[in-house]
């Protein structure tokens, strides 16, 4: 086996990197010196477009990249989608009852071009500084005519916690919610994604789309919404500070916790079983 016979995915906060250290050194030289030698890795994210592309200026993905939690698959090297879902139109009257149940719930509209909020809150406020990208505060009758990738609710946990048994209570019985799926993707972020989207989803999506055989994909992550990515995923790895959770369900965990070069230290795993001549987790 060779390296180019691997696709690796790795999640972003709290594998490859920690808001607000960055990324550290180690995993910046490692995924690039990877990608020299003809691996091909991939970020699977929640994080837009736009929060990837921040980071892409000194890191350089060699596969293009899982976002917006599978609805977007990007080639930050060629600035193209490769592929994308959209929500349907059905998402405005949906997040508008939202807004009228829960008033001061954040709202941020996700697309290839950017965030767009017609509500604005502290979490949006924060979530987009600690992500380094702006956000452009619209009007309903601005958006309506846009294809929209995902919608993030924020609010403190509080709120996220009713919001997840209001949505719960309503899917089944209320139309309006049979489009769309649904991802807790933080404390304070509640997440709606195109029916069928999902971080294991985009995985197989994106083996299909580069030719590699799933059994040959390797997935590292640390937190309950790298569960999809992990079970599309023929072999998988959790970073040493992960919860326990993801550390008991994983196939190894890293001796390194993220901000020590988990992901580096995966690669160099990698390298060592092909230099050996022997598949990955033998």
């Amino acid at each position: 086996m060779k390296i180019s016979d691997y696709l690796v995915l790795t999640d972003m906060d709290g594998t490859l990197l920690k808001v607000p250290y960055d990324i550290p050194e180690v995993n910046i030289a490692k995924v690039n010196e990877y990608g020299r030698k003809g691996g091909h890795i991939a970020c699977c994210t929640g994080r837009s477009v736009d929060a990837v592309r921040h980071f892409t200026d000194v890191i350089h993905f060699s596969a293009p990249g899982i976002t917006c939690n599978g609805a977007v698959i990007y080639d930050f090297n060629k600035n193209e989608p490769v592929f994308q879902m959209t929500v349907t139109e059905n998402i405005f009257p949906l997040v508008k009852q939202i807004m009228e149940d829960f008033p001061g719930i954040g709202v941020e509209f996700h697309n290839c071009d950017g965030i767009f909020s017609p509500q604005v809150n502290d979490q949006v406020r924060s979530h987009c500084a600690d992500e380094f990208i702006p956000y452009y505060e619209v009007t309903f009758e601005e958006i309506r005519n846009t294809i929209f990738n995902k919608v993030l609710l924020a609010a403190p946990e509080e709120t996220i916690d009713s919001l997840m048994e209001y949505i719960e209570s309503r899917r089944g019985s209320d139309p309006l919610y049979e489009d769309f799926d649904f991802a807790h993707s933080s404390t304070i972020y509640y997440e709606i994604l195109p029916k069928g989207v999902s971080k294991g989803f985009a995985v197989r999506k994106l083996a299909e789309i580069m030719g590699i055989d799933i059994s040959n994909t390797i997935a590292i992550g640390d937190f309950y919404n790298d569960i999809d990515m992990f079970n599309a995923s023929a072999h998988t790895v959790s970073v040493a500070d992960a919860i326990e959770d993801i550390r008991n369900m994983t196939d190894m965990t890293t001796q390194k916790t993220c901000m020590e070069g988990a992901v580096g230290e995966l690669l160099d795993l990698i390298e060592d079983y092909c230099s050996k001549g022997q598949p990955f987790g033998s």
